[in-house]
């Protein structure tokens, strides 16, 4: 109780102070506010859950809180658990820990001082950029130093793109099921759209392989009828009748939590290996090209009326 008062008090006179000052350049919203004014009075670790969202959802949540917690310099601890979409308690009670190397952060020495705990729940948006650098490429740097996939998943990685990549590759990302039911006021492309832009790359290129990464089992057929034997295609979880992959708003497709996250996983880091990407509106390849900030792209969703969601992905400087 003694501490919660000095707490109090401090952030109170902390308050006015630290509008004018460089404290609340870092925040965004109130929530960031309050947790800045606590970290700059105690040692703070900022516990970053899991908020059931889509895989890269969750993803650049962390980033952001990540992100939140080094210019605040405080300590912070990943901790996707049974909330996650990809939770499997055989594989263990922290789901990121299942594909990335360290859910364990420090950006300060707090010495034998005791760690106040706070649960943040940052925005999967808005990503704080480092000085002189674009979001795009300042997501590169923050996925490089805090989200290093496990060493068999890389391998893994290595593995497909070494068997199946010779010569140029096109990276296609379709993304349907919910998506193209309007969920989250989404708009997808057809099939003939996007069949148009890969056959005008084909032309370009045409000893070229055609990587696709998708959530439908019967765009696999579709383009597999149409690209033959150019089409290179990862055996992975996929619906057959339009549920939902990863259950975002339905029940989900029935299989493993773990293996459903590491398929996205493993096609978007393929995704970014390629040579140019199609795409429209989603997170995975977000992710893809922050992991690649030099990977050019043409996004669909901006031929079809879509919203333009993600401006800064164009921004690579």
């Amino acid at each position: 109780m003694k501490q919660d008062r000095i707490l109090s008090f401090e952030a109170t006179r902390l308050l006015s102070a630290s509008l004018k000052g460089e404290l609340a350049a870092n925040v965004y919203g109130l929530q960031d506010f309050a947790l800045s004014v606590c970290a700059a009075v105690l040692p703070v670790r900022l516990r970053i859950p899991s908020s059931g969202c889509g895989f890269f959802g969750d993803l650049f949540m962390t980033l952001n809180g990540l992100r939140f917690a080094e210019l605040c310099r405080a300590s912070a601890s990943v901790e996707w658990g049974s909330a996650s979409l990809y939770f499997d308690a055989d594989a263990g009670q922290n789901a990121y820990r299942y594909f990335f190397e360290q859910a364990e952060f420090s950006f300060e020495e707090t010495g034998s001082r005791r760690l106040l705990n706070l649960k943040y729940r940052p925005t999967a948006d808005t990503f704080r950029r480092y000085d002189g650098k674009s979001v795009r490429v300042s997501l590169s740097q923050a996925i490089a130093k805090y989200c290093v996939v496990r060493k068999e998943i890389a391998q893994e990685v290595e593995e497909f793109v070494c068997g199946n990549f010779k010569g140029k590759v096109l990276g296609v990302h379709v993304r349907m099921t919910d998506a193209a039911t309007g969920a989250e006021s989404r708009k997808v492309a057809a099939l003939d759209l996007y069949k148009y832009h890969i056959d005008k790359w084909v032309r370009a290129n045409p000893g070229g392989a055609v990587f696709l990464a998708t959530d439908e089992e019967r765009i696999v057929s579709e383009f597999g009828r149409h690209y033959g034997r150019r089409l290179v295609v990862r055996q992975s979880l996929r619906s057959t009748d339009g549920t939902s992959l990863h259950g975002h708003y339905d029940p989900g497709v029935v299989g493993s939590p773990f293996q459903k996250g590491k398929d996205v996983l493993i096609e978007a880091l393929i995704l970014a290996r390629c040579d140019y990407l199609i795409r429209c509106h989603s997170r995975v390849t977000c992710y893809t090209l922050c992991v690649n900030p030099e990977l050019k792209f043409k996004d669909l969703s901006l031929e079809i009326g879509g919203e333009d969601r993600t401006p800064w992905l164009r921004d690579i400087g």
